[in-house]
């Protein structure tokens, strides 16, 4: 009986390590795969995005900091925005101030790298382009962020960088009063990065290093990710149309011109000609405003079918840098169209 008992033993060892050589062999194998298809994730190193409270936008970067968007560092200047310090403004030089959010701002992405960075290069000497892009950043708090600091960067030109998720209200005066007594906090974590905060920021860093597990959270977050109803898209673009008219008045006010630049999903940028629906009637409001408009679809939908892949950050929804620069190519063009005596 022992014997028995012992073959059996034997027989189940066997089966179990026969399984677990299996189970591994195919996570392995789906963990290849993945990074083959999808890419290998990037790391994110510390510190991270660090906010404080700002009356008018909810929250601002700190001026005069650094931190990083995955591995590329982030230099803020002292106007609390990024990139280089910006100098006094020289005769004949054509200021262009981008405001957005986390594309306009160059998630994941070197400065070199940011549509500010690459629309400065497209237009040539005499232009300088400043990035006004924070991530989160709402329609509203962009307004608010050129009332605030327009005077100070005296643009002839700002170019509105606009995404979809721009629909959704943003709770600024939460946001603020929240902020005013937390001070400051990182962004990700809407916390101050220390002690058990810490601790899993570190524990999901250490998750992020597996592409099956960034592919599965992935769908996971598409599959269960509430999307806006049609009523709520529809009180989306009432709140744009009052925001576009308070955007007309703040440019005025400064002497500057307008131009409205649509980025669409990556969502639009697969389904092609389905995906014009929301950049039609956002220019439709541009143009009731008198303000230019740009449907950046066209240059993405190339760009993912040359490739065959859309332009997207490894297990991240914003764009790649080819991706900006294609943007960039098509917002510059617009801009010396519409303002010619400019450039």
């Amino acid at each position: 009986m022992d014997a028995v008992r012992r073959e059996r033993t034997r027989r189940r060892l066997r089966a179990i390590l026969a399984v677990s050589i299996s189970s591994c062999a195919s996570l392995a194998g789906a963990e290849l795969w993945c990074r083959q298809w999808y890419g290998i994730p990037i790391r994110e190193k510390l510190p991270i995005l660090p906010v404080v409270a700002d009356e008018k936008r909810g929250y601002a970067m700190i001026p005069g900091t650094e931190h990083y968007t995955y591995e590329r560092p982030v230099r803020v200047n002292g106007l609390g925005l990024r990139g280089p310090e910006l100098t006094e403004k020289s005769e004949g030089e054509t200021r262009i101030l981008c405001l957005g959010d986390s594309t306009t701002y160059g998630q994941g992405l070197a400065e070199e790298w940011t549509i500010p960075a690459l629309l400065e290069v497209e237009l040539g000497p005499g232009t300088r382009a400043v990035n006004g892009g924070l991530r989160g950043y709402g329609t509203e708090q962009e307004i608010a962020l050129l009332e605030e600091l327009g005077p100070r960067i005296r643009p002839d030109l700002v170019v509105l960088f606009w995404y979809p998720n721009d629909l959704e209200k943003h709770q600024v005066e939460e946001i603020y009063a929240r902020l005013a007594r937390q001070g400051r906090v990182e962004y990700d974590t809407q916390a101050p990065l220390e002690g058990a905060k810490l601790l899993a920021w570190r524990a999901r860093e250490y998750l992020r290093h597996s592409a099956l597990v960034m592919q599965t959270h992935d769908v996971w977050a598409a599959l269960t990710a509430q999307r806006l109803s049609p009523e709520e898209i529809d009180r989306g673009f009432e709140r744009l149309d009052a925001s576009l008219s308070d955007l007309a008045r703040a440019a005025e006010s400064q002497g500057a011109r307008l131009l409205v630049a649509a980025i669409p999903t990556a969502g639009m940028v697969a389904s092609g000609e389905e995906g014009r629906a929301i950049p039609r009637r956002i220019g439709e409001l541009a143009s009731k405003h008198g303000i230019a408009f740009v449907d950046l679809l066209d240059p993405l939908v190339e760009l993912h079918r040359e490739t065959g892949r859309l332009p997207l950050l490894p297990y991240d929804w914003h764009y790649t840098g080819p991706a900006n620069r294609a943007m960039a190519k098509r917002v510059a063009q617009v801009l010396r169209e519409s303002f010619p005596a400019s450039f």
